[in-house]
């Protein structure tokens, strides 16, 4: 089973609508209304609504053998798992990307999703993910897995950390669905955007987890979405 096909499972399949978590304090929704706030993990009802998401990753892991979709080596690891700190998601457009300008605004490209991405840890390591999304203040389970996607940010956020020493909580994710690309990000010295390729990427001249002022980064994947033909990557 695929990661995407396993994704709408987990969503489908334990009925996890937004009306399960309930509706969202006013200053929750305030706090998403300012694309700086990054700290999400005091928002006490996405807390609520991703613990109830690890209750129903572990009971999944304990069906069968989809504790291996899920990026887990065990059923029993599913009991230690507990949540890491969770990530903001923009995205960035196909037809914004092509449109920008050099010395434009690069914030103005990110787009929030309203989707939260928490780490999960076993042993203090990241294993898998759960994605959460905020539709009019209420928390739902999106996705569920993603091992690889999920080490891949760990270890371009972990380099920021000793790099730049940044806190976690001030790391994002950053995202061009178009051309397959994800970045981790967080804001630098005069709070430059900077961001870091979670893959190699030889066309664009990106490296795993090397973090560089946005306009760079732009200005590495602009090629790409100027010759992009819009077929899937």
């Amino acid at each position: 089973m695929t990661h995407r096909n396993f994704a709408f499972f987990v969503a489908a399949s334990v009925g996890l609508a937004a009306a399960a978590f309930g509706a969202a304090p006013l200053h929750t929704l305030a706090a998403f209304d300012n694309p700086r706030f990054l700290d999400v993990g005091r928002l006490p009802d996405l807390g609520s609504a991703a613990g109830k998401g690890l209750a129903q990753f572990k009971a999944l892991a304990a069906d069968g053998e989809a504790f291996r979709d899920l990026g887990l080596p065990d059923a029993a690891s599913a009991g230690k798992a507990v949540l890491g700190t969770p990530k903001r998601d923009f995205i960035i457009r196909l037809d914004a990307l092509r449109a920008f300008k050099a010395g434009g605004d690069i914030d103005a490209l990110l787009i929030d999703t309203k989707i939260v991405h928490y780490p999960l840890l076993v042993g203090g390591k990241a294993v898998s993910s759960l994605s959460l999304h905020d539709e009019k203040g209420a928390w739902s389970l999106v996705s569920a897995g993603d091992a690889q996607r999920t080490a891949l940010r760990k270890r371009a956020i972990d380099n920021s950390i000793k790099r730049f020493a940044k806190a976690e909580e001030e790391h994002f994710v950053v995202r061009v669905p178009a051309l397959n690309l994800e970045f981790t990000a967080f804001r630098g010295a005069n709070d430059e955007l900077q961001l870091a390729s979670v893959s190699d990427n030889p066309m664009a001249g990106l490296t795993a987890g090397e973090a560089e002022p946005a306009a760079k980064i732009i200005a590495c994947i602009l090629p790409l979405a100027l010759a992009d033909d819009g077929l899937p990557h």
